[in-house]
């Protein structure tokens, strides 16, 4: 069976039917009058391709974006009905959750007409891409702002405690995801938590691609989970090559994603390149061995608690890192001394702030010219409109001084969008205090042409994740999923090849 099924695969790839790029219409019951329009291959690589797909109102107005990513099932166990990667994702980003820092997985449905462990996956979509496009956008010249290097540090050690803390509750076991990486860490477009929420300048990072990931518990089999994921990123457990004798190897778990955490912040501090120069393992056995690069590398704009927090994580004796809860209290101590600023920099509420002061001191500001005016005869005349008082200044009404504060706060709006997008904003006279340094600012290699700045701050907040209601089509599939059981652990039953 499972030669004709191969046979039949290769047919269709030949005549273009390649279940990776399947773009039909997404299978999602939408309000009568909205639709999908197609927008644009997204990419492809070892674990499928992604689609960008727009939901529209019957005004043609995008209501939302969706990713289906078209996929191979690659650990094809079954828990609670739901293929592992699935099951994980959804449970630790959950319906109804509001602070996930994993990539939910809103539905999922079998590809008609392939293979059992061909599906597709809907989520949400991320406008910055991943970290890696993030970190090869700066250089030694403009590297990465410190700021955002601890937010994205503090929404993976919130990612760390839940794939730690999430089963515990029950059978005491943890995810291991195995191929932690800036590739894998996907970048939501900034403002995405919320208009007045902290970094809104950043893009928050989600940890996302749980295909290699595996739960600890009754799982013996751990050995053979041995260099898999991605050269340079495999904790010194997850390694094949003999530990030192002072070293007893055990099954890992939260330790190595742990190393892998504290390695991604250490590669993003240099720029996209791995600390070190030895021959993977002796780097990190002996980390005097690149602590030089603190001092004169790209690390030498970092701060001390940054850097030493990251090195940590990486010890090559998994029972020397600190554990996750540990890791975030120490960021979440750190942050306001190195924040410069950030954490409210942009949000809405310091904007009204910021203009209700300017604005206040700009109205004393006139008053007292046109007075001084009227008293030495300059010729300043009253405007239009404007009221006198018996004795005293001419004041603005209060209609005008509203009107004229609202079209402030509006510019400063924009012109802090117009920062957050990574472009300098023509500034007004009496807004240099809304511009961002440029050594604080992200450098960008793709252009979000969806981020537009005149109507950032207009957006409605996100709700919580919602799971997508599939067609009937995709529900009748599902249920007719294939299992075979072996040795207690349900899999899809793959016997079409």
């Amino acid at each position: 069976m499972g030669d004709y099924a191969n046979l039949y695969k290769r047919l269709l790839n030949e005549l273009g039917c390649n279940p990776r790029e399947d773009s039909s219409l997404p299978n999602v019951r939408l309000p009568e009058g909205h639709s999908w329009n197609y927008v644009k291959k997204l990419g492809e690589g070892g674990e499928g391709t992604a689609h960008l797909w727009a939901h529209v109102d019957s005004n043609q107005k995008i209501v939302e974006h969706i990713v289906i990513k078209n996929t191979t099932v690659r650990n094809q166990q079954l828990v609670e009905g739901r293929w592992l990667e699935l099951y994980i994702q959804q449970r630790l980003a959950p319906h109804g959750s509001t602070d996930a820092c994993t990539v939910p997985i809103l539905a999922a449905e079998q590809i008609p007409g392939y293979g059992r462990k061909e599906w597709r996956t809907y989520m949400h979509y991320y406008g910055k891409g991943d970290f890696r496009d993030i970190i090869l956008g700066h250089t030694v010249v403009r590297p990465l702002p410190e700021p955002f290097l601890w937010f994205v540090f503090y929404r993976l050690a919130k990612a760390l405690v839940d794939m730690s803390e999430e089963w515990r509750k029950s059978d005491e076991s943890v995810v291991v995801h195995r191929d932690i990486k800036p590739a894998n860490i996907l970048m939501g477009s900034p403002g995405s938590l919320g208009k007045d929420e902290d970094y809104i300048a950043y893009p928050p990072a989600y940890l996302g691609d749980f295909g290699l990931a595996y739960l600890t518990s009754n799982d013996n089999s751990w050995v053979k989970k041995l260099d898999c994921g991605t050269r340079g990123y495999y904790p010194p457990e997850l390694r094949s090559e003999p530990m030192p004798l002072n070293i007893q190897r055990r099954p890992p778990g939260s330790e190595a994603n742990v190393w892998q955490v504290g390695e991604t912040m250490l590669v993003a501090m240099m720029g996209g390149k791995h600390p070190g120069d030895g021959p993977q393992g002796h780097v990190y056995r002996n980390t005097t061995h690149w602590r030089h690069l603190i001092e004169n590398g790209q690390w030498s704009g970092y701060s001390r608690d940054l850097i030493e927090l990251a090195e940590s994580c990486v010890k090559y004796d998994m029972d020397l890192r600190p554990p996750p809860m540990d890791i975030l209290v120490s960021i979440k101590g750190f942050m306001p001394e190195h924040d410069d600023g950030m954490n409210r920099w942009g949000t809405l509420s310091w904007i009204k702030a910021q203009s209700s002061k300017i604005d206040g001191s700009l109205l004393d500001e006139d008053a007292q010219h046109e007075d001084a005016g009227h008293e030495t005869g300059a010729g300043v005349s009253t405007a239009a409109g404007a009221k006198r008082k018996a004795s005293g200044p001419p004041t603005m009404p209060p209609d005008a001084k509203r009107s004229k504060a609202e079209t402030a706060l509006r510019r400063r709006l924009v012109t802090v969008a117009t920062e957050i997008k990574g472009h300098r904003p023509k500034l007004h006279a009496d807004d240099e205090g809304f511009s961002l340094r440029q050594t604080l600012k992200l450098i960008y290699r793709n252009e979000d042409s969806m981020f537009d700045p005149e109507t950032f701050f207009d957006a409605a907040d996100p709700g919580p994740i919602k799971f997508l209601e599939l067609g009937p089509t995709a529900n009748d599939d599902t249920k007719k999923v294939k299992t075979r059981e072996i040795d207690g652990v349900v899999y899809i039953d793959d016997d079409d090849g």
